[in-house]
Order: C-alpha cells, then sequence, then structure tokens
C-alpha cells in the first residue's frame, strides 16, 4: 500500500511541476495577460450595482443641489413656482397644479436635473401616486441633447425636442374622464418646434398601460444602449429599442444616438389651461438612479460636432454649434458639466450650444467630475466653413408635367461657405435653374444637389398634368357597419377600404371598430360603436406645400386628421349637428354654426400662403395666412354615425376656380 501512495505522490508532483513550467512560459509567450487578472480581481471585488443619485426630500422642499425648476417661466398659460414652493413630507415631494385666483394664471410644479445630474446608461426606479381627476398630466421623463433650461434661463436657441425625449411614464388621458393609463415606453425627437428641418418632430408610440389612480405603484425604467425598458409594480409592462434613431437640425447633423446625455425632469400640471376649477396632485418618492458602475469623469473632451477632433475651424459672427462630449472612463456615473466661456463678447456657451457673438477669440471650458477640458472658439467675418453634409425632407418627390418647384434642402452647418449647385440627369424630363426645378414632360430623372465635397441624389418623377384624386375612399359601405351586434352576420372588427386614387395601394385605409357594451333582447353584448379608418404612416409623405392642393369631404357627423390622431395638424376637420370646425395648424380654426344634422360637403382649398374653404355650395371663408400645412403622412377620420363621413378625397398640384370649386361642393 505505502508503495502504490510513493507512486501516486511522484506522479502529482511532476503534473504539478509541468503544469508550473507551462504557466510561466504563457506569461513569457505573452498568452496570459496579467494585466486582465488584475481588472477581473478589481470587478469580483466591485460587486454593484450602485445608487448614484438619490433624491432627497426629507426637508420641507427638495434639494437645490439636486433639482431646480422652471421658476418664473410662463407657457401656455401656466407660470411656474420656485423649487421651494414644492411641499415635502415623510420623505415624499408633493407636486401640484392649482389655478392662482388673484391673475388667473394656474401655477404648475416641476423639478429637474439638467445641468446637475445627467446619465445615458441608467436604472431609475420611484414610487407615484398619480391624480384619478380628469384634466390631471405628470410625468417623470427624461431629456436629451440640446434640450436645456438653465437654472434661470429658458434658452429658445436650443428648440424642443431637438435632442430627444423618452416619455417612460407620461399620464395620458389628461384630457379623458378617468385618466388611469400610460402610453409606455414612447419616445419624441426631431429638430425642435420650428427650426424649418426635415423631420420636425416625430414620435414613436409605447403600450398603453392601465392601473388603478389614487393608489401609490413603484415604476422602473432603464436606458442602455438606447434600449428602453419599463416596469409598473414589477411587472414588465414594456421595451422599445431607440438605438438606431438619430437627429438632424440646424446644429445636429445625423446624431446617434439622438439621446445623450439625459436629464430628469418630474411635472405635474394641467393638460388643460383653461380648466380653472381642477387642482391636481402628484406624489412621488423613493425616486433615484442606479447604475452597474460607478465612477467619475477622469478626462473629458470636446470639439464641434459635425466635425472630427482635429478640424481647425473658424466661425462667422451669429453661427452657433453643440460641443460634442468624450467621457473617459464611458461610464462616468454624472455625466453633467459646468460650463464656461473666457469672452461672453465673442462666443457664449449653454449646456454646450455655443453661440458666436463677436469676432475675436474665445475658450469654452468644460468641468465634469475631476476633468476639466477646453475648446477654443474663433469667430471672424473671413470664416471659412466646410460643408458637412445635405438634406432633405424627402428622398424623391413627384411633379406635374409643365408645373415649378422650389428645391428645400439644409445644408450642414446652415452657415457653411461653401457654394450650391443644382443639375438634373434628364433636361428632357425635367430642367433646374438655381434652386427652380421644371418639369417638362411625364418620365423620371435624377436631380444632383452639390455642395463643397457634399452632394444628395433625388429621384425625382414626372407626371401627366392631370385633376385627379391622389387618394379617393368612398366609407357609406364601412361606416354603415356601426352599431352592428356580434351576432349579426358580417361581423368583423377589422377591415380595409380600397383607395380609388392615382395612387391606389400605398393609401388604403385600414378600418378599426371600438366597441361597447350594449343590451341586446335583455342580454349584454358587444356592438360597434365607432369606426376608425388609419393609412399607414408614410416615410416619403406626400408634399403639399407650394402647389394647389385640394381636399374634399362629404358627412354629417366626424372627424378628419392628418398626421395624427391627437395633433392638429393642418387640414383637421369636425362636422358636428351644431358645427363645422377647420383647423390650419397655428391658425386660428374656422367655424360655421348649423342648425341640425344634415350631410354636408367642405372643400378646403390650398394655396401657397393662400387657402378657401367652401361649405355647401358657398364660398364662407377666404384667408390670405400661411396655411402651416408641410406635407401629408397619414390620413386619420372617425365617425360614430352610420354614413358619418361618406367620402373623402385629397388632391396635389391641382388648379380650382372658384366657380368649380363651388359646384363641387353642392349638394345633389
Amino acid at each position: 500500500m505505502k508503495k502504490y501512495m510513493k507512486i501516486i505522490v511522484i506522479v502529482l508532483s511532476i503534473m504539478l511541476c509541468i503544469g508550473l513550467i507551462s504557466f510561466f512560459k504563457r506569461i513569457q509567450d505573452g498568452n496570459i495577460d496579467t494585466t486582465e487578472m488584475t481588472e477581473t480581481e478589481t470587478e469580483t471585488e466591485d460587486p454593484g450595482p450602485f445608487v448614484v443619485f438619490e433624491a432627497d426630500f426629507s426637508n420641507t422642499y427638495p434639494s437645490d443641489k439636486q433639482f431646480y425648476s422652471w421658476e418664473g417661466r410662463e407657457y401656455r398659460d401656466v407660470i411656474y413656482e420656485p423649487l421651494e414652493s414644492i411641499k415635502c413630507e415623510n420623505n415624499t415631494a408633493i407636486l401640484t397644479s392649482v389655478l392662482n385666483e388673484k391673475t388667473g394664471i394656474r401655477k404648475q410644479q416641476m423639478m429637474c436635473t439638467a445641468g446637475l445630474f445627467e446619465s445615458d446608461d441608467f436604472i431609475c426606479e420611484f414610487e407615484a401616486k398619480y391624480s384619478g381627476k380628469p384634466g390631471s398630466w405628470s410625468y417623470v421623463i427624461t431629456y436629451g441633447t440640446g434640450t436645456y433650461w438653465t437654472k434661470h434661463f429658458y434658452s429658445d436657441g436650443i428648440k424642443w425636442p431637438a435632442g430627444g425625449e423618452i416619455d417612460v411614464f407620461e399620464q395620458v388621458g389628461g384630457y379623458a374622464d378617468t385618466p388611469i393609463s400610460f402610453e409606455t415606453p414612447t419616445i419624441h425627437y426631431g429638430t425642435g418646434t420650428g427650426s424649418g428641418y426635415p423631420d420636425s418632430h416625430l414620435n414613436v408610440m409605447g403600450e398603453h398601460i392601465e392601473f388603478e389612480p389614487d393608489q401609490w405603484h413603484k415604476f422602473k425604467f432603464s436606458l442602455k444602449d438606447g434600449v428602453v425598458q419599463a416596469w409598473i409594480d414589477d411587472i414588465f409592462v414594456g421595451k422599445n429599442d431607440f438605438s438606431q434613431y438619430s437627429v438632424s437640425n440646424e446644429y445636429l447633423y445625423d446624431y446617434h444616438p439622438f439621446l445623450k446625455p439625459q436629464a430628469f425632469y418630474i411635472e405635474c400640471q394641467s393638460a388643460n389651461g383653461q380648466n380653472t376649477e381642477a387642482e391636481y396632485e402628484f406624489q412621488i418618492k423613493n425616486f433615484r438612479i442606479i447604475q452597474e458602475k460607478q465612477a467619475e469623469c477622469e478626462k473629458l473632451e470636446i470639439y464641434p460636432q459635425m466635425w472630427t477632433k482635429e478640424t481647425e475651424l473658424v466661425f462667422p459672427v451669429g453661427s452657433h454649434f453643440y460641443l460634442e462630449r468624450e467621457y473617459y472612463p464611458e461610464y462616468t456615473s454624472n455625466k453633467a458639466c459646468e460650463w464656461k466661456s473666457s469672452n461672453e463678447s465673442v462666443a457664449t456657451v449653454v449646456q454646450g450650444y455655443v453661440t458666436a457673438v463677436g469676432e475675436g477669440t474665445a475658450e469654452i471650458t468644460a468641468t465634469c467630475g475631476n476633468a476639466t477640458a477646453t475648446y477654443v472658439v474663433n469667430v471672424s467675418s473671413k470664416a471659412n466653413i466646410p460643408c458637412v453634409g445635405i438634406s432633405t425632407a424627402h428622398h424623391k418627390f413627384s411633379i406635374k408635367a409643365e408645373h415649378s418647384k422650389d428645391i428645400e434642402y439644409y445644408l450642414y452647418p446652415n452657415f457653411t461657405t461653401d457654394g450650391v449647385k443644382m443639375s438634373t440627369a434628364d433636361e428632357k424630363i425635367a430642367i433646374v435653374s438655381e434652386n427652380i426645378l421644371s418639369a417638362k414632360q411625364p418620365g423620371q430623372t435624377k436631380l444632383t444637389i452639390q455642395c463643397g465635397q457634399q452632394s444628395k441624389i433625388l429621384d425625382v418623377t414626372v407626371k401627366e398634368n392631370s385633376r385627379k384624386p391622389f387618394a379617393e375612399y368612398d366609407l357609406k359601405e364601412a361606416t354603415n357597419r356601426i352599431g352592428m351586434n356580434e351576432m349579426e352576420e358580417g361581423y368583423s372588427t377589422s377591415g380595409k377600404v380600397i383607395n380609388i386614387g392615382e395612387d391606389g395601394e400605398e393609401w388604403n385605409l385600414s378600418a378599426e371598430y371600438s366597441t361597447t357594451d350594449m343590451i341586446v333582447e335583455d342580454k349584454w353584448k358587444k356592438g360597434l360603436d365607432a369606426v376608425t379608418f388609419k393609412t399607414p404612416v408614410m416615410d416619403e409623405a406626400k408634399e403639399l406645400t407650394k402647389y394647389p392642393s385640394l381636399y374634399l369631404i362629404k358627412g354629417s357627423q366626424g372627424s378628419i386628421r392628418t398626421n395624427s390622431s391627437n395633433v392638429n395638424e393642418m387640414p383637421s376637420v369636425d362636422i358636428s349637428g351644431e358645427k363645422i370646425m377647420v383647423r390650419y395648424g397655428a391658425v386660428d380654426p374656422y367655424q360655421m354654426e348649423l342648425n341640425g344634422e344634415s350631410t354636408h360637403i367642405i372643400a378646403i382649398y390650398l394655396e401657397d400662403g393662400h387657402s378657401s374653404l367652401f361649405i355647401d355650395g358657398q364660398k364662407v371663408v377666404e384667408d390670405g395666412k400661411i396655411t402651416y400645412i408641410k406635407d401629408l403622412r397619414q390620413l386619420i377620420l372617425t365617425t360614430n354615425k352610420p354614413e358619418g363621413i361618406e367620402y373623402f378625397a385629397a388632391y396635389e398640384d391641382c388648379e380650382f376656380s372658384d366657380e368649380e370649386l363651388i359646384k363641387m361642393t353642392q349638394l345633389q
């Protein structure tokens, strides 16, 4: 037995020696990275996750070292109160929205971390209780790059929603009788209101989640690599991947990701500032931000977003641009920076957004944690700024023969000193002079826009000069289904209506029937109460900006929208037994009083900076204001009355005289 034990010991010793020799040889050969071993050991000692931000609601109002408010800002008939007006009790912040009876202006409360705490990789947790009153509007949302309100100053130069917005928990139904739900997670992003650049406001909607109001609920949402996930009361409720979205405007170009970094906004407000009686309340507690790692910024670099770090630039007076930030380590916990300009007579800076004020030199400084970065801004009347890119609202467009069109394009930056040239591939089809394209005969060609070293090629289709609608629907059969109960033959909860206009299948309407409980033969059954028709959202929207366009509607009750179901884009029409209302975006609505329900034919005729309204064979309105219409991305029609909307048609590039429109709207 002892003999065998000695043999085993000898064998094990030999194996151990061989292993050690192999190990040291691999180190000598570079096959084992001892640095990686050290980092692995360090990571093992770093358990995570870490609470990197925890709201302090232990005093009489939220901590001004963590939050600030839009104190004194007036917006849509409301005024924002100071941070100290937000009441804290039992480690709970209580935000309210009430009417100031002396001024007649509604007071609203909010608190925001922008400039104090920002992050683009996090888990946010909190508990909240939402008001169940109609008209209440409470939310916890995040804003991204370029959307920033300083502590005492609202920057109109940085337009919402330029850098993007995630609405993970935004109460919807504020206009309804029972606001008990959220759309989550959703986003808004684009160029910012009024900037004039393409995709001025896009949104992506999430799931519709319902829960009990006026009760405490646990909420959690996360953002990592552009993916947002959400939970309510520990139940997973939604996920959206926004990593591929980008934003472009006059100071951001093809910016990925569109959210970078994030500030947190908590607010209680009224969905309708005209509602003077209701008071709303939103309570929140245990608000905190969690990250996998905890780290202060050790190194920071800043440079103009549209160019590389090495590009030497001289900016013209009046130009503005955004300074990109690169953090080391990338997982820096708090990415909020303090910004300063050494000479504000030359350049000012607000949260990385720089405006060149006058000639000279200014040093922009950003400080984050332990790191400070600088960028020297040179401003001169002899600026030489290369074009970075060209953008257009559409990649292709159509025009009718013998028509002309202004070509809208957007240069990045908009203060580039490079010139612009345009040309067409086939001048028999269309020619271009400066930025005006003139169509010769039906066919297809390409339009090239050149600026410096950058170019953009657009597909151009020249159509026959006809006066036919591109979208035309007969809706009588579909709307007659309203009121059918589920026992009747042919009951359906979906369907399609065929577009018989020029573009055929492209603009098919899908019918969605909403149901309500009803009593049939003393029994509760589901019945069809209303129908909503929608076209798909078009990536290449119909352009209805410069040339005469016509919308023709026949019906007795219902609503017609374009581009959104709840935003009054141009045009929108409401017909009831009492009135006809036509909205022109930001232009005041047109109204016509009615006496009882009956069928009406309405024509909305749009020209460049001019519009006319015809009802039942009469011209009732003529307005010289800008019509505010940009394009037609989607049609949305809703009615809850059989034959409520019988017919709808849309024309583009079609001229009609008053006499023709009067005849088209006469009831037979």
